[in-house]
C-alpha cells in the first residue's frame, strides 16, 4: 500500500477506518511543525543564562527558525510535485530528527541556533504535505472541511506547546524539549513509512523535463484565482497574528492588566479562531469555497470596522477591543481552510508548488504586518484596530477578486 497511488476516485472507496486513520496522520503532521517551534519559546531565557549570552543572540533561535520555515515551504512544495508527497514527508521527519539531535547535544549557543534552523526546515514538510494530500484525495468542498481540521491543529498547537515547553524547561531543563520533539518525530517517521500511502506518483522523466521552476511559479503568479485565495488567507492571517502580537502591550499599558490577564484574553481570541475552524468542517458541502470565502470576509471586515469605529470615538474598553476581534477571528477560522483549499487546488499538477508558495506569501505578509504594528504601537487601541480593519479590507478585496475571476 505504501507505494500505491490513491486517486480521488478510489479514495472514496476506502473504508471509514482508513479515512479516519489518514486524517489522524494528517492532523498530527500539520501540528508537529508548529509545536516544535512553540514548545521551545519558554526555553529562550534559559539559553541566556546557560550559555551566558545576550537576549538578542538567544532570540536568533526564534527569528531564524521562522525564516527557515518559510523558505522550506517553498522547497517542499516544489519537491512534492516532483518526488511525491510521502517522499518529502520522510525527508522532512528525518531532518526534524537531525535538528532536534543537534540542539540536544549542543555545547554552544551557535550550535543551538544552527539546530533551530534545521529543525523547522524539517517540520515544514508536514504542514505543506498534509494540505497537498487533502487536495489529492478529496473534492474541493470536502477538502475545505478536512483542511479546517488541519488549520485547527496548527492553532491548537501553540496553546498546548507553550505551557508544555515551560513545564518541561522548569522541571527537566531546556534540552528536554528536543528529546520530546525528536521522539515524536521518530514515531511519526515510522507511521509514515508503514501506514501512509503515496497519493501522487513521482513525475516520470518526460514530465519532470517539462517542469520548470520559473515557469511553474509564473503560471501561479498569473492565475488570479490562486492569487486571490493566497492573498485572502495571507491578509486574514496577518490581521490575526498582528493582533495577537501587539495586543499584550495594549492590554497591559492602556488597560493595566497583568501578563496572565492579557494571556487569558488572547486565549479567548485564539479559541474563537479554533471554533471557526471546527465550524468550517461542519459546513454543508453544497456551500462553495468561493461563497464561504466571500461571506466570511464580509462579516470579518464588518466587525474589524466596528472595533476601529469604537476606538475612533474614544470608547476604549476591553469588551470594545476583544469582542469584535473574537467575532473576526471566528470568521477568519472559517475562511482559512476554504482559501487554502482554493489556492492549492487551482492548478492540480502544481498543487505542491501552490501550497508552498501560498504558505510563503502568508508568512511574509504576517511578518511585515507584525513588524509594522510593533514600530507604531503606542499602547492604545487605535493602531491595532486600524491595522486589523485595513488588513481585513485587503482580505475582503482578495476574496472579491477570487469570486469574480472564478465566475
Amino acid at each position: 500500500m505504501n507505494g500505491r497511488q490513491m486517486s480521488s476516485d478510489n479514495a472514496s472507496e476506502q473504508t471509514h477506518v482508513n479515512h479516519a486513520l489518514l486524517q489522524f496522520i494528517l492532523i498530527l503532521l500539520s501540528g508537529l511543525g508548529p509545536t516544535s517551534f512553540q514548545i521551545f519559546l519558554p526555553s529562550v531565557p534559559s539559553l541566556v543564562k546557560y550559555f551566558e549570552t545576550t537576549p538578542a543572540t538567544a532570540n536568533l533561535t526564534v527569528s531564524l527558525s521562522m525564516i527557515s520555515f518559510a523558505l522550506a515551504c517553498l522547497v517542499y512544495g516544489r519537491l512534492a510535485d516532483r518526488l511525491g508527497r510521502r517522499t518529502i514527508l520522510l525527508l522532512g521527519m528525518a531532518i526534524l530528527i537531525i535538528g532536534s539531535f543537534i540542539c540536544l547535544s549542543a555545547q554552544s549557543i551557535e550550535a543551538v541556533i544552527f539546530g533551530r534552523i534545521i529543525q523547522p526546515a524539517g517540520g515544514a514538510a508536514g504542514v505543506i504535505a498534509a494540505r497537498i494530500i487533502v487536495m489529492d484525495i478529496y473534492h474541493s468542498e470536502k477538502a475545505a472541511n478536512v483542511m479546517s481540521k488541519l488549520v485547527a491543529s496548527m492553532m491548537i498547537s501553540p496553546l498546548l506547546g507553550v505551557p508544555l515547553g515551560g513545564l518541561l524547561t522548569d522541571n527537566f531543563g531546556w534540552r528536554s524539549n528536543f528529546i520530546l520533539i525528536g521522539a515524536i518525530a521518530v514515531i511519526v517517521f515510522i507511521i509514515i513509512l508503514f501506514s501512509l500511502p503515496e497519493t501522487r506518483k513521482a513525475q516520470t522523466g518526460v514530465e519532470a523535463g517539462k517542469s520548470n521552476l520559473f515557469h511553474d511559479y509564473g503560471q501561479l503568479a498569473k492565475n488570479a484565482t490562486f492569487l486571490g485565495n493566497a492573498f485572502q488567507f495571507g491578509f486574514a492571517q496577518s490581521a490575526f497574528m498582528a493582533f495577537m502580537a501587539a495586543a499584550p502591550i495594549v492590554l497591559t499599558q492602556t488597560f493595566q492588566l497583568s501578563a496572565s490577564g492579557a494571556s487569558l484574553l488572547l486565549l479567548m481570541v485564539s479559541g474563537s479562531a479554533i471554533i471557526g475552524n471546527l465550524s468550517a468542517s461542519r459546513l454543508p458541502q453544497s456551500l462553495s469555497l468561493r461563497r464561504r470565502l466571500l461571506l466570511g470576509s464580509i462579516i470579518g471586515f464588518i466587525f474589524s470596522l466596528l472595533a476601529l469605529t469604537l476606538s475612533l470615538i474614544n470608547i476604549w474598553s476591553i469588551p470594545a477591543l476583544v469582542i469584535p476581534t473574537m467575532v473576526f477571528s471566528i470568521f477568519y477560522g472559517i475562511t482559512s481552510p476554504a482559501a487554502q483549499a482554493g489556492a492549492i487546488g487551482t492548478i492540480k499538477p502544481l498543487a505542491g508548488t501552490a501550497a508552498g508558495l501560498s504558505m510563503f506569501i502568508s508568512m511574509l505578509l504576517a511578518s511585515v504586518a507584525t513588524q509594522f504594528i510593533a514600530e507604531f504601537n503606542s499602547g492604545t487601541p487605535l493602531v491595532i484596530t486600524f491595522s486589523l480593519a485595513l488588513l481585513a479590507l485587503l482580505s475582503l478585496i482578495a476574496a472579491i477578486v477570487t469570486l469574480k475571476k472564478s465566475e
